[in-house]
């Protein structure tokens, strides 16, 4: 068992590596990860903490919990901060911008195990969440800020065992961004509105308690919602990977 855990840390690893590899755009939205506890049984409680860490000093931060409140019923709370420090040049001189993100979202669900197996399971949560997008200049002059709101649907099936869980999920937003306040840009008093599905994979190897994580995601947004998700014309950014810790901290 040892060995196989080992083998699944050093493969999570590698492909940490060739994902921090890739650029990240400026963007309005941002997703935040995707929340697959798995329940078990009424009193089950997962926390997480993760975080994606790229190009031009990229902070992603992700704090999830989920609590069984009965056998079938599930609640989660998510929230999201994501910030980055980006430098434009323009005639010789340079100036380093700052953006920050902040998303938290809530969703009741339900769970299930998969027939009578112990170890496969299946959910399907749904909710809502709030968000904001702000970015400045050095001296605090305003260049971008927008509010957002998403409903999403996210049914995931997966396999939990005492040293190893993994989950196959796909979440389906409706994101409303706006009124989009960008003095000086065509997108300046706009209001964007559409559909996004988020393939999900997420891999949790550990101890019965404590598990890192990984988790790989991809972003295909509506053609309309390209004017807040992708800025510079880039597509490295639909690409997300998280890592971080699990707690199971009951059930």
């Amino acid at each position: 068992m040892k060995t196989s855990i080992s083998k699944i840390q050093y493969s999570l690893g590698f492909i940490a590596l060739l994902s921090l590899l890739s650029s990240c755009s400026p963007a309005i939205y941002n997703a935040n990860a995707i929340n697959a506890p798995l329940l078990s049984k009424k009193g089950n409680t997962k926390i997480s903490l993760g975080s994606t860490l790229g190009t031009e000093v990229l902070f992603n931060n992700n704090l999830q919990g989920a609590y069984a409140i009965s056998d079938h019923l599930g609640l989660m709370v998510n929230s999201m901060q994501h910030k980055f420090r980006r430098t434009n040049s323009s005639f010789g001189s340079s100036s380093t911008s700052r953006h920050k993100e902040i998303f938290t979202e809530a969703g009741l669900g339900y769970y299930s195990a998969i027939g009578n197996s112990s170890k496969w399971r299946w959910e399907c949560y749904g909710g809502f969440g709030l968000g904001k997008t702000r970015e400045t200049e050095p001296n605090n002059e305003l260049i971008i800020s927008a509010p957002f709101r998403r409903f999403f649907a996210q049914p995931s099936i997966g396999f939990v065992s005492r040293y190893f869980d993994a989950a196959l999920s796909v979440r389906g937003s409706y994101l409303s961004v706006g009124q989009i306040n960008w003095v000086g840009d065509i997108r300046n008093g706009t209001t964007v509105h559409g559909a996004i599905i988020e393939p999900c994979l997420t891999i949790r190897a550990g101890g019965r308690r404590i598990k890192p994580f990984l988790q790989y995601s991809w972003m295909f947004p509506e053609d309309r919602l390209a004017p807040v998700i992708d800025l510079d014309g880039l597509i490295a950014k639909f690409f997300t990977l998280q890592l971080g810790v699990s707690l199971n901290l009951k059930g």
